[in-house]
């Protein structure tokens, strides 16, 4: 069998040409189409696929051109931190960065990188099995479990997913570290290939290391002098620079109260049948899998299973720790396992809460842990090392097959076991209009414009289309108020905003805020609005006005800023030294007007309840409006707001509502640390008790109540009227 060189050559082409086979039909198709595992994807799964081609393009122009920008992406204008509203795949940008450099394609970008990920899956883990004495097939056959299982079937149109690639290469590092005593710069370069390729994986494999290097060091695996601490130097290295660069999800979560309910961690976390379903109804694993050809819940097989039964009692070679090795792994696998069990540990799907789990410790203890929704993913991290110990279990027995035909028979049961291991069913291939073209000629047009004036394009605040746009916006990189990423804070007010464009108010708000273009697509908009693009001046008045048309999409420029309406009577604030405060929950709130901007009330929304604050004068007074001072956090903003008033505390009126806020977008971009929003009253009114209400939902909102999870205020200001 080939070692060195002709091993690895041997094991690139093998995984190269099975990948190739295994993704089909893409190959022919790869700047043209998106694979999906479902024959009818919903909108959401085809902008999750135009999101991370997005995510790619952008990461490899900004870390080319301004890496310190990397975060401020060009999305949700005029907000700051926006590549920290979802996976930022760091690593992956660089991997395809001089494809993109040449082609300026996004879609091709995906493509190649997805067909990268799983030819550099099965190289790195047949390399990390030749590493701990595993002949070439016993290498290629966990390669093909780890690179071809239906986990990575599933998500075949999400490629933050599908970056487990270096997962296996960090291992043989962390080996080769250990076992010659050198090498730890390779640990934390490897490793940190793994932390920027996935925020997920981040935490999921830095805990696997976690497990993984003190069972080795407690089970006696061998280790050269200094081995084992030199690998934990570049495992802590790799872990302090990944806290640094992934710093701006916290500073994000803070400034838009970013939160996961529990739920989401319960409903989307792995069941003990994602391990063991294989063995426990192999029947009807068989007959879902082979039979009916469907993608199975099972990401282990029960014949890798019983070559890992097998791997546990061979070990690995006898200098590369043995049992002891194998031991490390399955110590490995198992904890990984119960974490991705998520909050409530169930072996099948089902409405009880399950078993309490690690996961709401962790939770509660590791920063961030809590913003992870998706504990399955930690799924790969135990196929890996289930993997590694089959491949044992495949070793034994191909060194006691001494004669050809044993041999021959051997290897064809290996065969067997990896076509039967990476069996799918067929891939859907999803057409992308535009791709492999010439972009729109919009697009084209807009990138021409000097300057860097921002854009909106119409319809906005659909995932589908946003998407879209995302990745059009490549040809300029304009910043783009829309936007469609894990979070979408603006994109409810945006849909509603624009019904009314192009009227006064809305031409104002956008010359204020810094958007000059308007790209209008007639097709994907309502029929009662597909005429926008042959509005004249008499429509469109003096300060706005098309630009840029053709059959399929028309730029309206905002070119100033029409007149105010007359202002409100003037008014004046109120003391609120003597004023009273409370709130519907009950909680202390005095925070909200003790006139320091340092100190802060919040409250978790329940979009089921309405909830309130209220404020209880000294004397009745005429009230006008209201200003709540944010502070930095823009995410508390009320999105749905009412003011009801009171003179006895008994008999409430409603004095004002808005059902689309305004958030604080033209405040975030004059000073980001002193963000507001008013609420004026229809008209001036006499109470001493003022309610300020957080309505309940009313009818579905997709966006909305997903993005709003807390609502709060550092100062409360109440105004009157001054005459």
């Amino acid at each position: 069998m080939p070692s060195g060189l002709p091993f690895t050559v041997a094991t690139v082409i093998a995984f190269a040409l099975a990948t190739l086979a295994w993704t089909s039909p893409l190959l022919p198709h790869v700047r043209t189409s998106y694979l999906e595992a479902l024959a009818d994807p919903t909108a959401l799964s085809r902008a999750d696929a135009m999101l991370t081609s997005w995510m790619l393009a952008w990461g490899s122009h900004a870390l080319r051109t301004n890496p310190l920008g990397l975060f401020h992406a060009n999305i949700f204008y005029p907000l700051p931190w926006t590549f920290a509203f979802s996976e930022n795949l760091i690593a992956s940008a660089l991997l395809i960065t001089p494809l993109d450099v040449l082609a300026r394609d996004p879609v091709l970008d995906h493509n190649v990188f997805l067909l990268a990920s799983f030819t550099l899956c099965g190289i790195g883990t047949a390399l990390l099995v030749r590493e701990l004495g595993g002949a070439l097939p016993a290498a290629w056959l966990a390669g093909a479990v780890v690179t071809f299982d239906p986990f990575r079937f599933a998500t075949i149109g999400h490629i933050h997913a599908l970056s487990t690639h270096w997962m296996p290469f960090a291992l043989l590092a962390v080996h080769r570290c250990v076992r010659r005593g050198r090498g730890a710069v390779a640990v934390a370069i490897a490793v940190m290939l793994v932390t920027f390729s996935s925020v997920y994986y981040a935490y999921f494999f830095l805990l696997a290391l976690a497990v993984f290097v003190p069972a080795h060091w407690l089970f006696g695996c061998p280790a050269a002098p200094g081995g084992r601490r030199r690998a934990l130097a570049g495992i802590g290295v790799a872990a302090a620079i990944t806290a640094v660069v992934l710093w701006p999800y916290f500073i994000a979560r803070d400034v838009y109260a970013f939160a996961r309910p529990v739920g989401e961690a319960w409903f989307f976390a792995a069941r003990g049948i994602v391990y063991l379903g294989g063995v426990t109804d192999p029947v009807g694993y068989v007959r879902q899998r082979y039979v009916a050809n469907e993608n199975v819940p099972v990401v282990i097989g029960p014949l890798t299973l019983v070559l890992m039964l097998a791997g546990l009692a061979q070990g690995a070679a006898p200098d590369r720790g043995g049992r002891r090795t194998a031991a490390a792994y399955l110590a490995t696998a198992v904890m990984v396992a119960i974490v991705s069990l998520g909050p409530g540990m169930q072996w099948r799907p089902g409405l009880d809460p399950g078993l309490p789990g690690p996961w709401t410790w962790l939770a509660a203890l590791v920063p961030g842990w809590s913003a992870l929704r998706v504990p399955v993913r930690a799924c790969t991290v135990v196929v890996l090392a289930v993997a590694v110990l089959a491949a044992f279990g495949a070793q034994a027995l191909w060194s006691r097959a001494r004669r050809p035909i044993a041999r021959g028979a051997v290897l064809v049961s290996f065969i067997a076991i990896a076509v039967l291991e990476s069996w799918r069913p067929p891939f859907e291939r999803i057409d992308v209009g535009w791709a492999g073209r010439t972009m729109p000629n919009v697009y084209r047009w807009l990138a021409a414009q000097p300057g860097r004036d921002a854009v909106a394009e119409l319809p906005i605040g659909l995932p589908a289309t946003d998407a879209a746009d995302m990745i059009m916006s490549s040809v300029h990189w304009k910043p783009l108020v829309n936007g469609y990423s894990g979070f979408t804070p603006t994109m409810s007010f945006f849909r509603g905003f624009f019904a009314a464009f192009p009227s006064p108010s809305t031409i104002r708000f956008l010359h204020q805020l810094g958007v000059r273009w308007v790209v209008v697509h007639p097709a994907d908009m309502p029929p009662m609005r597909r005429a926008l693009c042959s509005w004249g001046a008499a429509k469109l008045g003096a300060y706005a006005g098309i630009v840029y048309g053709d059959q399929f999409s028309c730029v309206i420029e905002i070119r100033g800023e029409p007149p105010a309406p007359l202002s409100p009577p003037p008014d004046r604030p109120i003391v609120l030294a003597d004023a009273t405060v409370t709130t519907s929950s009950g909680d202390d709130a005095r925070a909200a007007i003790d006139g320091r901007l340092d100190t802060h009330w919040t409250e978790t929304v329940d979009r089921s309840h309405e909830s309130w604050l209220q404020l209880d004068l000294p004397q009745p007074r005429t009230i006008s409006r209201l200003i709540v001072q944010l502070g930095p956090h823009f995410g508390e903003f009320m999105r749905q707001w009412r003011i009801d008033t009171s003179l006895d505390g008994v008999v409430w009126q409603t004095a004002g509502v808005d059902r689309n806020a305004v958030p604080p977008l033209l405040e975030m971009r004059r000073d980001p640390a002193r963000l507001s929003s008013e609420m004026q009253l229809e008209h001036p009114i006499s109470a001493k008790h003022v309610r300020l209400v957080r309505p309940a939902a009313e009818g579905p909102d997709f966006d909305l109540w997903d993005n709003w999870t807390s609502w709060g205020v550092h100062e409360l200001q109440l105004f009157e009227a001054a005459s």
